[in-house]
């Protein structure tokens, strides 16, 4: 999987990005409800920059093409000094978020493809849209999270793959 990321980093591109999706939610470390994020976050509140950097190393396969993940890593290394680090991530998040607006338009017909639940509110948020409300919609084999904006927009995310995992996940936990 690391290969495809350099290969998708170095000449991204939709093809490119679905590839490194599809991989990723093949791997056996996605978890798409992991609290992997919510760790993120709570540490760069508290200014743990080291255990963030740590924690993100650990998550990194399940966080892969998480704009926030990169955005957290990037924040981190800026706030220790680490300027190069820093603009490599902010290079990443740019790449996830350019590779999520690749997949679609995020209308009904053409949904956005993502790999998390929460990369749709990334991805609203770099777009400048707030959310108003959301619901949770399936239409034959596939789930669809339709985000209603505060422009009155609706906006289409694809999760079918992360709801998929989630329930392979509970069932294993029976």
């Amino acid at each position: 999987m690391q290969n495809l990321f350099l290969a998708y980093l170095e000449a991204p591109g939709p093809e490119g990005y679905r590839a490194l999706r599809s991989a990723l939610v093949r791997h056996p470390a996605y978890d798409p409800s992991s609290g992997d994020l919510d760790d993120l976050e709570f540490l760069y509140e508290k200014k743990r920059h080291a255990e963030l950097q740590a924690r993100f190393d650990e998550a990194k396969s399940n966080l892969l093409l998480s704009p926030r993940a990169h955005v957290l890593a990037g924040m981190t290394a800026r706030d220790l000094g680490d300027n190069d680090t820093f603009e490599a991530e902010r290079h990443v998040y740019l790449q996830c978020i350019a590779g999520i607006q690749g997949t679609g338009d995020g209308s009904e017909l053409s949904p956005y493809l993502i790999a998390r639940p929460s990369d749709a509110d990334d991805l609203l948020l770099h777009l400048g849209r707030q959310i108003e409300s959301e619901e949770r919609i399936q239409r034959d084999e596939r789930t669809y999270d339709v985000m209603t904006c505060d422009n009155g927009s609706a906006v289409w995310f694809n999760v079918t793959d992360a709801c998929r995992r989630q329930a392979e996940q509970e069932g294993e936990g029976k």
